[in-house]
């Protein structure tokens, strides 16, 4: 198989401005691989992606779960490459990421690698990392006892699902679908389904059925040439086998596969493919219906229209687009504004199986919803759409044509998420998203052909109100009515009533909505779009000139700062601060301001919806960083960007000059902020355990205790004393423009300036203080514990934070190195061989003033206490790792290391979690520039520390040794340390665990008693259960002394269950123990054993920490910024002297 072998099926591609620069050629490897080649000189990343044609659909009835099962198994080694974890371990050392995804007809697998010229051995690691991932196509092993390990994960990765708002939505679809249709079954898995002797051989049918060349799509994105992309491809994909392959394989699978019957196997595998995947999911006898969902906290309610055999993505996007329109007047702004029934309205398509969408409108309700009188509205709404004397439709979707090809074209490419895009692309050619390949990149939703009627007929089959389904998650309370003989989900545990949807009329009136007829913000004309995009097929032949993003300061004051970056980008993004000097840093000041920005925010989303059409987008931070303060974002495309700032300008500054908050809005803002603090201190597990750090580790940050009392006590005349003093108090503003030259950044700041008056002169002097991060006492191991009050949830997390040094000392580029060792060992031991968790993730942590390392874990599994003692003990393993590691060892791990400087892993928590807060109030359409939001980080922070200005040169460095590593590492890290200072923050679920134990208790019991005939209710097994404290061998008992036979024996038999964790001997156990040995000699006796020095200090409330804690003056940032001034001007200076 050769590079001349492939056939080429396109080359030709309308291309967006952004891609501009790149190629693109779709293939056919000889073995009949589809395969897109992505050529980006800009790229600093390389990514493949995989897509399968098969899915949970093809799961045997018996064991649901099968494919997403198939899929994790394919990264626990292959004939090739048996070790399990050498593909994940070289990829992490080289930078990169890799992570998959099983849907009902697809299977998709990816990775990035962000190192080209590191070497695995004599091999180059791209080739090598390629060589490894084709072989998962080829032949995974299907390893018995790994298999035995990663089914704990598939069960966690459940038990995450079951608190999830939007699995349990998804899940409802299933509930709602027909029985004929696979998509009905539970596809996740867990270890109760996943519990057959025969599960390795069914998974091995499965595979040789499905993971065949020509079932396949393969896409690579990377720098390199077309030509040079196309041969990594070859050597490395086309070995695959095809289908006719299918007996060779078959052979090498008796070879590997101890089991035995292929008698057994087929005929249990008609059960899965018999049921046909392009029949309809929801046909006429499963529409029309209402499924309530029981939930505590909870509001959604979705409704959902089947779209069946139908292709056309300009359709679904005006679908969309008119019932999303949240501009004044619209359908959206009648439901929340005036009928203050919604707080928010999603309108998206979701593609379900082969033939079979669904266009899906979700909301979250308040307490006045009526279900009747929302879809009457919304079925008026489309009457009003296709009445022509109330709407020209001619008009409305030739506009709609004209935008979607202004965001066709103008639209902007995350470049972080290149592995993501990969997929996205394989996922797009494997269900043949558009009709014709040449739109492959841009898409096909604006194209558009004129057919008026055509679009009234298809309008009105997919509004059919017979085929509308709702489903409802929410309490009983929320409603008028009750539901009787509610089922319970025997996989989400969850109680559900599935009715008739019976709607009816109600008599109320329904006022015309506002439909978009023509967008002020986009300029552009059809036949100019046309003409850009006729001419984006061809390739730029060099890339645009590389961006210099570190921020230049171009002028500043006591009071403001200015700084710019120049890119190349189409685009502009500009972010600024302000503080005040006489708004108290107090709770009240601080839930004030949150809500006149909830009101400034209320207002914007209606007044710039057409905005975000043309692509500009923005967000509001309340106190972020310093508090109190106001913070703003704007992006959007360069030609037009200085018009929409001044109009985004002008409104704020109107809405706080004119402030006037209702009565009965206020006290339902006061609620709303009330449920955020309530959700964030006993909502989702892992945003608390983040919110509860930010607290410990951040000065001057309120308590939700604080700040809910706060609420109580606040009064309409405090907001508005409040937003007096925004626009008259002497204010600090930090600004910072990325994009265009020095010249367009002074014409936004002068923009900005109608809100800041940062030019403007003051004769007095005024401080403000810019807070800076808690310095935790050293010696201290400090345990903060929470209870997860959720009986749902039986998840126990552990963030677990070791402090390092000062954000400004030079160590911080040993931390940096630390953290990236650690994230290749202690993740990879808590993760795959320790079998913690499904979701654990580590990094280093950048605060304001200090640098620390973070583990976040979650486990069904296991306990508090074991999840710290089991980090602790990785913790000593790895310790034993650095203190051994030889010069030569180091030296090959620095050099990784400082190839991948500044290339944050996508699947970790951010590193510095205030430059990735989210704003308080946002576009729909607001997505974070990461490397802006970092720079304007640093300046809020008064760091300065974005690269040029460090005192500590990563790539001249030459102090940076082993030795460094080692006594940092002793000194803040090693659990033998008396200076080390931890925080571990500990979410309990013991509700949720006894929930879960005593559900698989009664299951247990439940067996036993059905292999000899016998039936207990629900109710007296949990009796049984509870009386004896949740222990089967008490009940068995019980049970037997009033006469009930019970043979135990066959129930072990049929409840021996795949995920128990054998006791192997590892490998690499004879290598800690010699690692061990030579601490003891080098370090003394104190590494003899496993054992924390330091005591575990249980504190109740942060305010405990805080007490022992010091703290770093962040006041001096006038003078740094004359010194980074001075430096930036000499040359400037010199050059004025000399003349």
């Amino acid at each position: 198989m050769g590079f001349f072998s492939t056939t080429e099926l396109a080359s030709t591609f309308k291309k967006p401005l952004y891609a501009s620069h790149r190629s693109y050629k779709y293939v056919k490897l000889e073995n009949g691989l589809r395969t897109l080649l992505i050529s980006d000189p800009e790229c600093r990343a390389t990514a493949a992606a995989v897509c399968v044609g098969a899915g949970s659909h093809s799961d045997l009835d018996e064991l649901p779960g099968l494919a997403h099962f198939c899929e994790h198994m394919l990264f626990m080694g292959t004939n090739e490459f048996p070790n399990p974890s050498d593909f994940w371990t070289k990829l992490t050392s080289m930078g990169g990421n890799t992570n998959a995804y099983t849907m009902g007809d697809y299977t998709c697998v990816h990775f990035e690698v962000s190192m080209f010229d590191t070497l695995v051995g004599e091999e180059l690691g791209l080739n090598y990392l390629m060589k490894n991932f084709s072989s998962f196509f080829r032949k995974p092993m299907f390893v018995e006892t790994y298999m035995n390990m990663e089914v704990k994960s598939i069960d966690d990765e459940h038990q995450g699902n079951i608190v999830n708002d939007e699995k349990i939505l998804y899940h409802g679809l299933r509930l709602l679908s027909s029985e004929e249709h696979p998509f009905h079954r539970f596809g996740t898995g867990t270890k109760a389904t996943l519990s057959s002797k025969s599960t390795r051989e069914y998974m091995i049918e499965y595979y040789e059925n499905n993971f065949v060349s020509e079932n396949m799509v393969l896409v690579l994105i990377c720098p390199l040439s077309s030509n040079q992309l196309q041969k990594l491809a070859v050597t490395n994909f086309a070995s695959i086998p095809k289908s006719e392959g299918l007996s060779q394989k078959s052979s090498s699978k008796k070879r590997r596969s101890k089991t035995g019957s292929r008698r057994f196997i087929t005929t249990s595998i008609p059960s899965s493919i018999s049921r046909d995947v392009t029949s309809k999911i929801f046909p006429t006898e499963v529409t029309g219906r209402l499924l309530h969902i029981k939930s505590e906290k909870a509001s959604n309610v979705r409704l959902f229209l089947p779209i069946y055999n139908f292709e056309n993505s300009f359709y679904e996007s005006v679908w969309c687009s008119l019932l999303g329109d949240e501009s004044l007047g619209s359908l959206c702004d009648y439901l929340k504004r005036v009928k203050k029934c919604v707080s928010s309205m999603y309108v998206y398509t979701q593609r379900l199986s082969k033939e079979n969408k669904i266009l899906v409108v979700d909301l979250e309700i308040l307490k006045i919803f009526n279900l009747n009188s929302l879809i009457q509205t919304i079925w008026s709404f489309i009457d009003q759409i296709l009445d022509p004397t109330l709407t020209d439709l001619t008009t409305v979707l030739h506009e709609y044509s004209r935008v979607f090809e202004y965001q066709a074209y103008f639209s902007t490419s995350d470049r972080s998420t290149v592995m993501d895009e990969a997929a996205n692309y394989a996922l797009s050619l494997m269900e043949n998203r558009v009709q014709d390949l040449e739109y492959l990149v841009t898409g096909d939703s604006f194209i558009f052909h004129g057919d008026i009627q055509h679009f009234s007929i298809k309008t009105r089959e997919v509004f059919n109100m017979s085929s509308l389904n709702v489903i409802i998650l929410c309490n009983d309370a929320n409603w008028d009515w009750s539901l009787n003989n509610l089922s319970k989900d025997p996989y989400y545990h969850f109680q559900y009533a599935i009715t008739n949807l019976n709607y009816a009329r109600t008599k109320e009136s329904i006022p015309r909505f506002f439909i978009l007829k023509q967008n002020p913000f986009i300029a552009m004309t059809h036949n100019g779009l046309d003409y850009q995009l006729n001419s984006s097929h061809y390739t730029m032949p060099y890339a645009l000139e590389a961006n210099n993003l570190v921020p230049n300061l171009i002028d500043f004051s006591m009071y403001h700062e200015i700084w710019h970056s120049q890119c190349s980008s189409f685009n502009v993004v500009t972010s600024f601060q302000i503080c005040f000097s006489s708004i108290p840093n107090k709770p009240s000041s601080l839930v004030a301001i949150e809500i006149i920005v909830e009101y400034i925010g209320e207002h914007l989303r209606t007044s710039f919806y057409q905005a975000e059409l043309a692509l500009f987008s923005w967000g509001i931070f309340s106190n972020l960083v310093t508090t109190p303060s106001l913070t703003f974002e704007i992006r959007g495309p360069i030609n037009g960007f200085l018009y929409f700032l001044k109009e985004f300008i002008v409104r704020v500054k109107n809405l706080i000059l004119t402030f006037n908050l209702d009565y009965k809005k206020f006290v339902a803002m006061k609620l709303q902020l009330r449920q955020n603090y309530d959700d964030l201190q006993h909502g989702e597990t892992n945003t608390t355990v983040v919110a509860v750090s930010m607290m410990a580790l951040e000065q001057d940050i309120a308590s939700i205790e604080e700040r809910l009392e706060a609420i109580e006590l606040l009064e309409t005349s405090n907001l508005v004393h409040i937003c007096d003093l925004i626009l008259k108090d002497y204010k600090y503003a930090g600004i910072l423009v990325t994009g265009g030259d020095k010249q367009f950044a002074a014409e936004v700041c002068k923009v900005i300036n109608i809100l800041t008056s940062h030019e403007r002169i003051y004769l007095t002097k005024s401080m403000f203080n810019f807070t800076s991060s808690v310095t935790l006492r050293n010696g201290r191991n400090y345990d903060l514990m929470l209870e997860n009050s959720s009986s749902e949830d039986p998840t126990d997390v552990i963030y677990y934070y070791i402090q390092l040094c000062p954000r400004q000392d030079e160590r911080r580029i040993v931390a940096k190195f630390l953290a990236y060792h650690m994230n290749q060992t202690v993740r990879h031991q808590l993760r795959t061989r320790r079998q913690l968790g499904y979701l654990i993730l580590s990094g280093i942590r950048i605060n304001k003033s200090t640098i620390g390392l973070y583990i976040l874990l979650n486990s069904a599994s296991y306990n508090c206490s074991k999840i710290l003692l089991e980090i602790e003990q990785a913790l000593f393993e790895w310790e034993m790792q650095v203190l051994t590691m030889t010069n030569d060892q180091f030296q090959e791990l620095y050099e990784l290391f400082m190839k991948k400087q500044d290339r944050e892993k996508p699947d970790t928590l951010p590193s510095n979690i205030s430059a990735a807060t989210k704003p308080t109030k946002q576009s729909d359409n607001y997505t974070a520039q990461k490397q802006h939001s970092a720079n304007f980080e640093s300046i809020m922070t008064k760091n300065y520390d974005f690269g040029r200005y460090e005192d500590f040169n990563y790539a001249n460095n030459t102090d940076f040794k082993l030795e460094d590593v080692v006594n940092l590492f002793r000194e803040r890290i090693s659990i033998k340390s008396t200076q080390r200072a931890t925080l571990s923050i500990l979410v309990s679920s013991k509700k949720g665990k006894m929930k879960r134990n005593l559900e698989a208790n009664k299951k247990i019991v439940q067996s036993l008693l059905s292999d000899r005939g016998y039936q207990l209710t629900s109710l007296q097994l949990t009796s049984l259960l509870h009386e004896s404290n949740n222990n089967v061998s008490i009940v068995i008992q019980k049970l037997r002394n009033l006469g009930y036979k019970i043979s135990t024996k066959q129930g072990h038999r049929l409840h021996k269950v795949l995920w128990t964790i054998k006791n192997f001997k590892e490998n690499n156990l004879i290598k800690l123990e010699r690692m061990q040995q030579i601490c003891v000699a080098r370090y003394g006796k104190a590494y003899q054993t496993n054992q924390v020095v330091l005591p575990h200090l249980r504190v109740r409330n942060v305010d405990e920490i805080h007490t022992e804690a010091k703290f770093i003056n962040q006041n001096k940032h006038v003078s740094r910024s004359q010194g980074i001034y001075d430096h930036e001007n000499e040359d400037t200076y010199d050059l004025n002297s000399l003349m």
